[in-house]
């Protein structure tokens, strides 16, 4: 199994109503209270005509995984970004709709320092066929996804990278952890599953948690900032001269 990662533009039509339907089928409870609508044809409708304004302000940042295999060929995974000028972590939309004017990325600063990662999909392994459900989680998509953000967040020379992410499992574990706190300090032991996790596993740190970032109950209407580390923030090995000074 070969998994490629190419643009969303360079998708044609078919292709790119597949991933319209991947990714209306991941957010569905969301889509469906955002939009008052319990029309799954609908929110496919409606993220596919999102998907296509993204791809016409940047689209660099959107980006697909694609399976090539005689089997199965077809898109497995999106990652969406824009990119705004903020001065600091202050300075960002406390809001999914406003950080990404409403899905449709109109607030994509084409001179922006962060890079902001609105939506990372990646197709179920029960869409995948039985025979092939081992290799395809050998993959790895999520994974393949971020890291092509990275590299090209790190290539344009970007302040920050931050993914939008949704504490996916809160409501249901909010008897246990009744606190947003308590909850993501669980799942950083792991003791919860959850989306967040992932970013974590992936190297990212929890930055700033949003509440009332987005309608979703699942989540208890959270959104919680991660920031992923950029080749800039690296630690800077001490010159020979600091070294020998440190020495004497």
């Amino acid at each position: 199994m070969d998994i490629e990662i190419v643009q969303l533009g360079d998708l044609g039509v078919w292709d790119l109503k597949k991933v319209a339907r991947l990714d209306a089928e991941a957010w569905q409870n969301v889509l469906f209270a955002e939009h008052d609508t319990k029309s799954s044809y609908r929110i496919h409708m409606e993220e596919y005509e999102r998907l296509r304004e993204r791809c016409k302000r940047f689209p660099e940042g959107q980006i697909i995984a694609y399976c090539h295999d005689p089997r199965f060929n077809e898109p497995v995974g999106v990652i969406n970004s824009l990119r705004i000028k903020v001065p600091d972590i202050d300075a960002v939309p406390r809001t999914w709709h406003g950080l990404t004017g409403n899905g449709y990325f109109t607030t994509h600063e084409e001179d922006g320092n962060m890079q902001a990662c609105v939506s990372i999909v990646a197709m179920p392994l029960d869409d995948v066929p039985p025979e092939l459900r081992e290799e395809y989680k050998n993959q790895q998509v999520s994974r393949k996804l971020i890291n092509a953000q990275l590299k090209l967040a790190n290539d344009s020379d970007m302040d920050y990278m931050i993914a939008y992410s949704r504490p996916a499992n809160y409501a249901k574990n909010k008897a246990k952890y009744p606190s947003m706190n308590e909850y993501l300090e669980a799942v950083k032991r792991g003791d919860v599953n959850d989306p967040i996790g992932m970013h974590l596993h992936f190297g990212a740190a929890i930055w700033k948690v949003l509440p009332n970032g987005r309608k979703d109950e699942d989540a208890g209407h959270y959104n919680v900032i991660m920031r992923y580390p950029l080749v800039k923030d690296a630690p800077k090995p001490e010159s020979t001269q600091e070294a020998v000074l440190t020495r004497t």
